[in-house]
């Protein structure tokens, strides 16, 4: 599964970045911090899978959730983030590890500046 899901990973973002015809304007973010608290972590994955399972938590940078830059919030985004953290699976798309401004577009968008400074 390991080698499948790291080419899924890498495959959507590589796909996403090929598509991409230049910046969008936007607030800055960094890929993989689900809950906007400054970090990636274990967090980020729990509060993308309820946001999807139970509906409970809203996502204020969806861009954030989307982690091989697909332009959809899904499972992949979930499994690609806790690969990536805890069986060394591909890094998340840019802008990621430093906060920056979506290369490519989609119907997402970040609802605050999710980074400081």
């Amino acid at each position: 599964m390991g080698v499948a899901m790291g080419a899924a990973c890498s495959l959507a973002r590589e796909a996403a970045e090929a598509g991409s015809e230049g910046l969008e304007r936007s607030l800055q973010f960094l890929r993989g911090d689900g809950n906007v608290d400054g970090r990636v972590d274990f967090q980020d994955a729990i509060h993308i899978l309820r946001h999807l399972f139970s509906g409970d938590r809203a996502l204020e940078c969806p861009k954030a959730s989307d982690l091989n830059d697909d332009g959809q919030i899904n499972l992949t985004d979930a499994v690609c983030l806790l690969d990536f953290l805890f069986r060394g699976g591909s890094l998340p798309a840019y802008p990621y590890p430093q906060c920056g401004i979506d290369p490519t577009s989609d119907g997402l968008s970040c609802g605050l500046e999710a980074c400081s400074g």
